[in-house]
């Protein structure tokens, strides 16, 4: 893991040849993290907190964006 401003939340990208690309929620800045030391079941789209080395789901906050990216989709192709 780059440990380079890893503390924080950031969303998983993508996962491509091992490496999950995280994005920082706050400052865009990416993270590339081994796919071997995320939790176990984190999947693009996630909610990741980082402290101190330690990567763990926000499930919460992974539920609320994907209620809110659906809610976009459906305003976007005018579906209620």
């Amino acid at each position: 893991m780059n440990t380079d401003h890893a503390d924080g939340t950031y969303v998983i990208d993508s996962i491509e040849s091992g490496l999950a690309r995280c994005e920082s929620i706050s400052t865009g800045h990416v993270l590339h993290i081994e796919k071997a030391l995320l939790p176990r079941g984190a999947k693009e789209g996630d909610v990741l907190i980082t402290d101190n080395g330690a990567i763990r789901i926000d499930t919460q906050a992974t539920a609320e964006r994907t209620k809110n990216i659906r809610n976009m989709l459906d305003v976007l192709f005018r579906k209620s």
